[in-house]
């Protein structure tokens, strides 16, 4: 058999364990792994998964093992690194997993799996050294309760991906937590937005707006959400939604929302072409630093929120884009509306430049 025929007949066997695998016959994929062991023992995939198993399985001294002999053989093998990671998580040996978690993602800078692990590795090493010293706190129980009662006004205790609700079981857009602080102080009530991509984000800005004009390029999502909506959304169906922007004044809303589930790019162009000057909402502006700048080069301003949403664990960014000239006549100190676990303190004497205090 040539090496070539031998390479296809290893890559068949792997992607078979993987079948089996991934939908959790892991007895039937070890038996496949240690098959091509057998007969290639320098297998750098076959020895990772063996070891990946072995970690499902509870076994952490051998999957260690297993997993620095693949990478032994496969230094720039970023799912092993991270999976060594997990292993050594499972030996509580923290600071050597924080290790293997941030090599997986020197190789692979995008490697959200081991971005997600750094995490929970750092959160582990921090707990197991302070541990004792929350033990000690005796307004740590209440801190706790605090945070959890936060927690639950966001909607994370309470959402997942089909129904994402704060804590009033409202409907609320997939936008930072300090995003949405910030916007419900605003009074939008005389103001319209144009929204490019739909979803629960118009039902929660039709609810502020005086007018939404919503563009959604998914015609199966737009079916479904149509009848949900009131009626001051003028909802339109456009594939792509670049196709229809070319058409619109832009000019006449006071907002754009740019969440569309197409290129941001393009859309970002097609806008930062037109004399637009009111505000655009730009989410997940951390992925999207080319668009912004599109922004940026036509006098625009960037204001990052960075912070949560509900079902997700990392921290993503929502922008509002402004231009300088409108700066103050779109921010304002008025506010409307404070998030309900605000401690006001209206008559604070050190915020009167009068008082004896």
């Amino acid at each position: 058999m040539s090496e070539q025929q031998q390479t296809l007949t290893i890559q068949r066997a792997l992607d078979l364990a993987l079948q089996h695998h991934t939908a959790g016959r892991l007895s039937q994929a070890e038996n496949i792994y240690q098959q091509i062991l057998q007969s290639h023992p320098d297998q750098p995939h076959a020895l990772h998964l063996l070891g990946v198993i072995a970690h499902q399985m509870g076994k952490n001294d051998t999957a260690v093992d297993l997993i620095t002999k693949a990478l032994s053989l496969k230094p720039d093998y970023a799912e092993a690194h991270n999976n060594l990671g997990n292993a050594l998580q499972g030996l509580g040996k923290l600071g050597e997993a924080v290790a293997s978690h941030r090599k997986a993602l020197a190789v692979k800078p995008g490697f959200i799996e081991a971005h997600k692990n750094l995490i929970s590795s750092l959160n582990e090493l921090g707990k197991s050294s302070e541990k004792q010293q929350l033990r000690n706190d005796k307004n740590f129980s209440k801190r706790l309760d605090f945070f959890y009662s936060y927690l639950q006004t966001l909607g994370v205790l309470n959402s997942d991906a089909k129904e994402v609700v704060n804590g009033k079981q409202e409907t609320i857009p997939l936008l930072t937590n300090s995003f949405l602080h910030w916007f419900e102080t605003i009074n939008w009530s005389n103001m319209s937005l144009l929204e490019l991509g739909s979803g629960n984000s118009t039902l929660y800005f039709s609810r502020f707006f005086k007018l939404v004009t919503s563009y959604e390029s998914n015609e199966k999502w737009y079916k479904a959400l149509g009848p949900k909506l009131p009626n001051n959304v003028n909802y339109i169906y456009a594939n792509p939604i670049r196709s229809s922007l070319e058409d619109e004044d832009t000019k006449k809303y006071d907002v754009i929302l740019l969440d569309a589930g197409e290129n941001r790019a393009k859309l970002a162009r097609m806008i930062s072409k037109t004399s637009y000057s009111g505000l655009i909402f730009f989410d997940n502006s951390e992925w999207y630093r080319q668009s912004v700048n599109m922004f940026s080069e036509v006098g625009f301003a960037e204001i990052p929120f960075f912070g949560i949403k509900p079902i997700q664990d990392w921290v993503s960014c929502t922008s509002v884009l402004v231009k300088s000239e409108n700066l103050f006549n779109r921010f304002t100190s008025d506010w409307s509306h404070l998030h309900d676990l605000v401690i006001s303190r209206n008559n604070e004497p050190w915020d009167n430049e009068n008082s004896k205090e």
